[in-house]
């Protein structure tokens, strides 16, 4: 009954893992979808007054820069990462459903997923110009002739809004990878006393059983002592084989030597057939060894 609880336990440890390590998982893939959507965000919005084949254009040319810029993020790949160093175990049909490498993110899984969680939006040109306006004077940045933020200076605040979301996103998964170490660690720590309590068990079982069986088996009696020796021959030099019973009686040794001819050395167990061989014309009388 405690070998099967045991079995239980470690069963249950085990699932536990699994499912944990998928949850885990789930988690960090949404993230890199995510992370994909927020750098679209930092994309030029796209105009509304675009004709169907140029808005078409427009948004493969998006995807385009948005994927090379996805495999190129530094959180994008950390993140990637992540969820293969927790996916790398699954079967190859369950793997596969994960973004597990950055080089995966080509323009069609980005299509895939900026059409899933944050599509693009096409911008009214006069809407864009007095949301554009606001915040470029927020921004105290240098304007050009038109009225619009300096490209150099637009190209650089992208930039920093990146680096900084970068780096936010390297403390995250730093730390969500420390945590899923030591949930990983805990587990294992589980299953490896769940093992050692099972096989402590099943040692105290088989020295019982041991136990049990010397007390039920019958204990086998010699028939050979000093006063009743088992005697046997080697007639005309020829090798002679007596019966003995090991189990019962042991080893054999030479009581008395009876023959002129000297029995050192010339005697030998056959334990697996259950019997002595005496040779080169030895005759003596053999008891138990103890």
């Amino acid at each position: 009954m405690s070998t099967l609880k045991s079995f239980a336990v470690l069963a249950v440890v085990l699932a536990a893992g699994c499912a944990d390590k998928t949850k885990e998982a789930d988690r960090l893939n949404a993230e890199v979808k995510s992370e994909v959507c927020r750098i679209k965000e930092t994309l030029p919005p796209m105009s509304a007054a675009l004709a169907a084949a140029e808005r078409d254009a427009a948004v493969a040319g998006a995807l385009e820069i948005l994927s090379e810029k996805a495999r190129k993020s530094p959180a994008l790949i950390a993140k990637t990462r992540e969820v293969n160093a927790l996916v790398k175990d699954f079967k190859p049909s369950d793997r596969f459903t994960y973004l597990f490498d950055a080089s995966r993110l080509d323009e069609s899984t980005v299509r895939q997923i900026i059409e899933a969680q944050c599509p693009f939006e096409f911008i009214d040109d006069a809407m864009d110009a007095t949301a554009e306006a606001p915040a470029a004077d927020a921004l105290g940045d240098a304007v050009v002739d038109g009225g619009g933020m300096d490209e150099a200076a637009m190209a650089a605040a992208e930039d920093a809004g990146i680096a900084a979301a970068d780096a936010q996103f390297a403390a995250e998964a730093e730390r969500a990878r420390l945590l899923a170490e030591a949930e990983v660690a805990r587990a294992r720590k589980e299953a490896l006393q769940a093992e050692r309590e099972l096989l402590v068990e099943q040692r105290r079982q088989a020295e019982q059983s041991a136990q049990m069986a010397a007390t039920v088996a019958p204990k086998l009696s010699c028939p050979y002592n000093v006063a009743n020796p088992l005697k046997c021959a080697s007639r005309e030099r020829q090798p002679t084989a007596c019966a003995w019973n090991f189990e019962a009686c042991g080893m054999p040794r030479l009581f008395k030597q009876e023959s002129k001819t000297t029995c050192t050395g010339k005697m030998s167990a056959d334990q697996a057939a259950g019997r002595i061989i005496i040779v080169d014309g030895c005759r003596g009388l053999f008891v138990p060894e103890f």
